[in-house]
């Protein structure tokens, strides 16, 4: 049996059918454990069989070939083996643990197994952060929809318009989450593997690799009980779900591929893997991701999900290679080949744009409410592409983003934003944000944690009361944190019950609403603009900007070191520079939600809530940016804390500092 699996004779997923057949030894259904649990996985534990199995061949095989070349003991190597593969200790690497090699030699073991030693707390923060990973990705019933849903582009994009394959594609079905796979069903799969075609798209690696990280199966691991088992299962469906949703389009178009190719007089034996490799080489595939996009994606501080993204960038340039191969080829089929690629790609580019524009010329959603809903919406959506779905009983529009369906939109954010009706400064910068936010934007974890430090939400507002007590202000940090960092289909439990139960939303007060929350587990969340509420909450980041502007100019004046005219001045143009932005932006704010419909005197009041001065309320209605000044009382604090903390020559220096910075406004 031993031999079987060692030779490639008969992988992990023949061994799980040989055992629900009673086919296998006694002594190797023991060392299953299937005699001492009844309700083993057999495909999970036949799985982790075949791969111990074939790790230590692959291990044994490399010290046979290596020793004396580029493996070699303590006692005899050369000067230039510096490199340890594994402590003498270690059971991971064996048989090469305690072996030198060469540096090179070394990193390329590393890159192939794609593991680091990670200890302490590095170790920890992986872990805790591969767990909500997971949790925000395999275990949320929107993401696991949108991910299946908007894969289906890939086919179209590349051509691949026939859809009967779809039988074929059912055999992931069948073995990843129904688990009841045939023979069949598992030679296809295991041939697709060996093309590369399977098992191998972005999302499903970067899932093993939260699953590695968090060590989500070691959590499982030897416990019972019915709710153990319950979870268990869960959990295997969940991530066979996940996987499924990549692979079933990806068979589609390998068949489409395939069958195009035969057509144009290749041979089937050719055929098949000349397929194969358009499908890796225009499909999004985890193997072909670089190595520095690896290992950002497991930097705990950026970069959420950075596999996806480069792998658009990649295939979107393959694409468009192929395409212009096939034009050139000799092969009228062939270029008939190339053309209907060409055509499934300038359909999905232009489709969302033609169906944002259909619908909003049923609603009569015109370019300047458009905007309003960029200058409003929360940051993520200012340069996405809208599904408009009409507007609810007091008139608010509601959209659907359609960022999460189409998965060329990388290509298509920064377009908007330089359509967009803006200063050219302001579009470029969005423009650039928007296509490098995918690889340096602030990790989920992470985010969360900066949030509650800065008391500053993404969407505005604050996360706690700075006034409020100890405990409602752990209370409150408890509770941000634990919204921001649930799995996801915890959100989407707790969100359904808030529904079922009449409660409307803090701030907008908006019920949450039982179809919209059904429509969200399908992978579609409906968003309604809501003008005063977004007014609101930009208020607080329009004061949070002016006292940033303000303390950019301060902290030069009370600075302990010299400071020169020059530096006085240099400070106060900066300050300047971000006070008339800050007022620029809320202004911009401001008419977007007279535009919404939101009245004068209804836009004075919300800003007021927030501590927005009269004065300033003034200026913003109008368009107008005051000069910046610097009070008399701000100056009189600053120089009774310098005299108090420095003595009286150095209060007398911030004096002067202080009357030089107000005699350049």
């Amino acid at each position: 049996m031993e031999s079987f699996i060692a030779e490639g004779k008969l992988g992990a997923k023949d061994l799980s059918v040989l055992m629900r057949r009673k086919q296998v030894p006694p002594e190797i259904r023991a060392l299953l454990g299937e005699y001492t649990d009844p309700r083993v996985n057999f495909t999970k534990t036949a799985t982790k069989m075949g791969r111990l199995v074939w790790n230590q061949r692959f291990l044994d095989r490399v010290r046979t070939v290596g020793m004396g070349a580029f493996l070699f003991d303590g006692t005899n190597r050369p000067a230039s083996a510096t490199a340890q593969l594994a402590a003498d200790g270690s059971e991971v690497m064996a048989p090469l643990n305690g072996l030198w090699t060469f540096p090179d030699v070394a990193q390329a073991f590393k890159d192939s197994l794609g593991k680091e030693n990670l200890d302490g707390l590095y170790r920890a923060i992986m872990r805790a952060n591969g767990m909500v990973k997971y949790g925000k990705t395999v275990l949320s019933p929107t993401t696991a929809m949108r991910n299946w849903q908007s894969a289906m582009f890939f086919s179209l994009a590349n051509g691949h318009f026939n859809l009967t394959h779809m039988k074929q594609a059912f055999a992931a079905f069948r073995e990843q989450v129904a688990q009841k796979a045939t023979g069949r069903d598992l030679a296809y799969l295991r041939r697709l593997k060996e093309l590369g075609v399977v098992y191998d798209t972005p999302y499903a690696g970067e899932m093993q690799r939260f699953i590695e990280d968090a060590k989500i199966e070691d959590l499982l691991e030897g416990k019972g009980g019915d709710a153990v088992n319950f979870v268990r299962k869960a959990n295997e469906l969940a991530r066979g779900f996940y996987s499924f949703g990549d692979d079933f389009w990806k068979i589609i178009g390998f068949e489409n591929e395939k069958a195009s190719l035969i057509r144009a007089g290749i041979d089937p034996a050719q055929a098949e893997p000349m397929a194969a490799q358009r499908i890796r080489d225009t499909y999004p595939t985890y193997s072909m991701v670089g190595r520095g996009v690896r290992w950002l994606s497991r930097f705990p501080l950026v970069g959420t999900f950075v596999s996806f993204p480069s792998e658009i960038v990649r295939t979107s340039a393959n694409m468009m290679r192929t395409v212009a191969g096939d034009l050139r080829s000799d092969n009228p089929k062939l270029r008939a080949l190339g053309m209907k690629r060409a055509v499934g790609m300038a359909m999905v580019s232009g489709m969302f744009y033609g169906l944002s524009a259909v619908s909003a010329a049923m609603f009569g959603v015109g370019d300047e409410e458009e905007e309003v809903i960029r200058d409003l919406a929360p940051p993520w959506q200012k340069n996405s592409t809208f599904l408009y779905a009409g507007r609810d009983a007091d008139g608010k529009l509601r959209y659907f983003d359609l960022s999460f369906l189409d998965p060329y939109g990388y290509w298509k954010r920064p377009l908007t934003a330089m359509m967009r009706n803006q200063p050219w400064e302001d579009s470029a910068v969005s423009a650039v944000g928007d296509m490098l936010s995918p690889f340096f934007g602030t990790d989920i974890a992470a985010g969360a944690l900066f949030e509650v430090m800065a008391n500053k939400k993404e969407t505005g507002g604050q996360v706690y009361s700075p006034t409020a007590t100890t405990l409602d202000q752990t209370v409150a940090i408890a509770d941000h944190l634990r919204k921001a960092l649930q799995p996801g289909f915890v959100s989407n439990a707790e969100r359904l019950w808030l529904a079922g139960n009449g409660v409307r939303r803090e701030g907008s007060g908006q019920p949450y609403e039982v179809r919209d929350e059904l429509a969200a587990l399908l992978g579609w969340r409906a968003s309604t603009l809501d003008a005063s509420t977004a007014l609101y909450y930009r208020s607080f980041g329009f004061s949070d900007a002016l006292a940033s502007s303000r303390r950019a100019l301060t902290r030069t004046l009370n600075s302990s070191n010299a400071v020169s005219g020059r530096d006085i001045q240099r400070s106060r143009a900066e300050a300047e520079r971000q006070y008339e932005e800050a007022f620029r932006e809320m202004a911009h704010v401001v008419s977007a939600a007279r535009t919404a419909g939101v009245s004068q005197a209804r836009i004075a009041a919300i800003l007021r809530l927030s501590n927005v001065s009269k004065d300033n309320i003034g200026y913003l209605m109008r368009g107008r940016v005051p000069p910046m000044r610097i009070g008399v009382q701000s100056a009189r604090n600053a120089v009774n804390r310098a005299k108090v903390m420095r003595g009286e020559e150095h209060a007398r220096e911030v004096a002067r500092r202080f009357a030089e910075a107000r005699g350049g406004g």
